[in-house]
């Protein structure tokens, strides 16, 4: 019973580290998207990505990396959590440009 719980604990963190890594791609990706719409001159659509779609996935990945810092992770006993853990830790502190 114990051994289902963690697995399910464990899936529950894999699932939201996913998401994580997935807006993070998708930050990524709209960020690309807004040099090629500024190089094409296509200003409308560089500025409803800047303006509208970047924002949007930027607060949905802030409030995704706050929720994995509130919850009771599996830090402890789990190495694949733990690397998680510092791997987020240090994305935070990571200076942007």
């Amino acid at each position: 019973m114990a051994k289902t719980v963690k697995k399910a604990k464990w899936q529950n963190e894999k699932s939201a580290v996913d998401k994580v890594s997935k807006l993070r791609e998708n930050i990524e990706s709209t960020k690309n998207e807004i040099k090629s719409a500024q190089q094409n001159y296509d200003l409308e659509k560089a500025a409803e990505l800047q303006y509208g779609v970047l924002p949007n996935l930027q607060k949905e990945l802030e409030i995704e990396e706050q929720k994995i810092k509130d919850k009771d992770w599996m830090v402890t006993t789990s190495g694949a959590s733990l690397h998680t853990s510092k791997f987020l830790r240090c994305r935070r502190t990571k200076p942007t440009r």
